[in-house]
């Protein structure tokens, strides 16, 4: 790519005798000399989605008596799906729901109950520890919900994801068993990943910002939130009962996952193939001028065609890192903001 973009400049732009000094016409098009960051970029293919779905499964016994649809988003305090007319709600926090909590009860779990009432506008305490207090709204927010006022919160009742949910795929039916799979669901927001060979796991450090080119060209800016290192299936392995020396191409790949913020950017776009842009070297304060300005010399080299005052003078420069069109060029007759040829 590097050699036809030289000899697309050479074949545009001409040389200049000896490649020094010269005077001629100035050239109908120009571009300035610019001084500063030179981002290099590898980019890979990756993929758009709502993430990777986590299943759940009913642990009441009873029928499914109401599913949400998929593509549905639910938050704290709403229903997930109802079991004989009782509906089944979604709270917020990383500790599962594993037994029946009640007063005199201690623990993470707990603490995320109270957290829960009282951002549901309930007065629950601070803390671990399942109060009198806490039972007392519990009692309140049962009544709310159409249950029983025991002020025990019972098992399966309540499923406590990490924030708000997007329905993914229905796996129950309206009047089958509630005490099995109920549905699949990922986070709400999109998000982006990138499957990259071991040898560019450089090219991903979590917390770096990457440019996200969405299908038409525009560009989201996106932030790398995980790198890990996937193996393949053992079953391809040796083994496994593939094809001789299938094995031999099988390699592990670094799984870089990518938040969008702006998730308005990217519309109405779902599951998508998108583009990532991965920056691969950077350097720093340098001159840099697109690749098209390149004039070869007389003997080797390159030069820029310099215009000012109504002429043009040809000055040498040596060449750096290319990327996006634009190269580093460095030399002794160069400041920012000159005017340089380039082809029309």
């Amino acid at each position: 790519m590097v050699l036809g973009a030289i000899g697309a400049a050479m074949i545009f732009s001409g040389s200049d005798g000896d490649g020094t000094t010269g005077t001629r016409s100035a050239p109908p098009a120009t571009a300035p000399v610019t001084k500063g960051d030179l981002t290099a970029a590898k980019t890979m293919p990756a993929s758009l989605t709502h993430g990777t779905p986590t299943p759940l499964r009913g642990t009441l016994q009873g029928t499914v008596t109401w599913l949400p649809k998929p593509g549905d988003t639910i938050s704290r305090g709403e229903t997930l799906y109802k079991v004989d007319n009782r509906p089944v709600t979604a709270l917020y926090g990383d500790t599962p729901m594993y037994r029946e909590l009640k007063q005199g009860h201690e623990g993470p779990d707990v603490k995320q109950l109270n957290e829960n009432l009282r951002a549901l506008g309930y007065t629950a305490p601070y803390g671990d520890t399942y109060t009198g207090e806490t039972t007392a709204a519990v009692r309140t927010w049962q009544k709310d919900r159409s249950l029983r006022a025991t002020g025990t919160v019972e098992k399966g009742l309540v499923v406590f994801v990490s924030g708000t949910i997007r329905v993914g795929e229905l796996k129950a039916q309206k009047g089958g068993p509630a005490a099995e799979a109920i549905l699949t669901y990922t986070g709400r927001g999109r998000s982006v990943t990138a499957m990259l060979p071991l040898s560019d796991q450089k090219l991903a450090r979590k917390g770096d910002s990457v440019d996200v080119i969405l299908p038409g060209g525009k560009s989201v800016r996106g932030r790398i939130t995980g790198v890990e290192t996937v193996s393949p299936d053992a079953s391809d392995g040796p083994g496994g009962g593939g094809e001789s020396g299938a094995d031999d191409k099988k390699k592990s790949e670094v799984k870089v996952s990518i938040a969008i913020e702006d998730q308005k950017a990217l519309g109405d776009l779902r599951n998508a193939t998108v583009d990532v842009d991965f920056t691969s070297e950077v350097r720093k304060n340098v001159f840099h001028v697109p690749i098209t300005a390149l004039v070869a010399r007389t003997g080797g080299g390159y030069g820029l065609e310099v215009t000012g005052g109504g002429t043009t003078r040809t000055v040498p420069v040596e060449l750096g890192m290319f990327s996006n069109g634009r190269v580093e060029v460095k030399g002794t007759d160069l400041r920012p903001g000159m005017k340089v040829a380039v082809p029309t």
